[in-house]
């Protein structure tokens, strides 16, 4: 059971046409782009822009349950959640909302942030300031 209560981050995301299957509904693989670019967003908004220099996050693990299809066009509002936290990964947790729908959810996701250095290509662990960040949320 996931477990919502932790807020980190919100985004509003546009739908865009080419999200759309032959149905007229987002495709299931747009749900994981709009989680992405939510978390890219929360990172850069603590001081942790993600760019592939030196360490950063990593996806190790990922778990999504659809519960309802988003009509385009729309706008999704992705809600982030923290899980949680080991030496040297955080779980982040999803709430995919819509603009037009605020009330119902549309998706609920589980995603794994394994710390990673990128020249030793390990996890490593998380850095001092954001763990102390994460623990205080």
């Amino acid at each position: 059971m996931l477990h919502f209560e932790k807020k980190l981050f919100s985004a509003s995301i546009a739908t865009r046409w080419g999200d759309q299957d032959i149905y007229g509904h987002i495709n299931n693989v747009a749900y994981f782009r709009y989680m992405e670019e939510a978390r890219v967003q929360w990172y850069a908004s603590i001081g942790y822009p993600v760019n592939a220099t030196d360490n950063g996050p990593v996806i190790a693990h990922t778990e999504c349950q659809y519960l309802r299809a988003i009509e385009y066009p729309n706008t999704v509002i992705c809600h982030c959640y923290l899980g949680d936290i080991s030496k040297t990964s955080f779980t982040i947790l999803h709430q995919l909302t819509t603009a037009s729908e605020p009330g119902a959810i549309f998706t609920k996701a589980k995603v794994q942030n394994v710390w990673f250095d990128m020249h030793r290509e390990k996890p490593t662990a998380i850095p001092d300031k954001l763990r102390q960040y994460l623990t205080s949320v």
